[in-house]
């Protein structure tokens, strides 16, 4: 096979991922966003329980060993509490974005009335802005499981659109 056809056949396979992976997280995005904290959570136990392992066998019992054999445990449990409630650190993503953007929102809103009081004769128009970024602040911290999904679709629909247009440059190509 020349190179040119290995790099082809290449593009095509990758084309191929990106489109299945896009129909994934399109179609599935809950139990894709599942998967993902499951097996973080499972590399956190693997992780926590080779600590405690390594710790118990060492002879030598200072403050630090002890310490060190305690956050063992701890990232055991925080690898199970992942894997058996995911939804806590997929509605946590989009709920500390909220939190960001509600803060921005309110300090764009305390510099705006501060333009009111220095005599900004704009400051009712330039008001629409800070209160979009509260709203939309106060509708994604309360509707995180929707915006978490939707955002994943997005992402899915993209990869698709990438896959897809990347396959006719690849199959089209001379």
């Amino acid at each position: 096979m020349k190179n040119k056809d290995k790099k082809i056949v290449g593009g095509i396979s990758a084309s191929l991922v990106l489109l299945v992976l896009g129909l994934v997280l399109a179609i599935w995005p809950h139990m894709t966003v599942t998967i993902i904290v499951r097996a973080a959570a499972i590399a956190l136990m693997i992780f926590g329980a080779l600590r405690l392992i390594a710790g118990l066998g060492n002879k030598e019992r200072s403050l630090s060993q002890n310490a060190s054999l305690g956050v063992a445990g701890i990232i055991i449990l925080a690898g199970f509490i992942l894997f058996w409630m995911p939804r806590v650190i997929k509605n946590l993503i989009p709920q500390a974005l909220a939190l960001v953007i509600l803060a921005l929102g309110i300090i764009s809103l305390l510099s705006v009335l501060n333009g009111k009081d220095r005599g900004d004769t704009r400051w009712k128009a330039k008001l629409v802005l800070p209160i979009i970024s509260i709203c939309g602040g106060l509708f994604i911290l309360m509707n995180a499981d929707l915006v978490a999904n939707t955002g994943i679709r997005i992402v899915g629909i993209f990869l698709v659109y990438q896959g897809a247009s990347q396959l006719f440059l690849d199959v089209t190509k001379k």
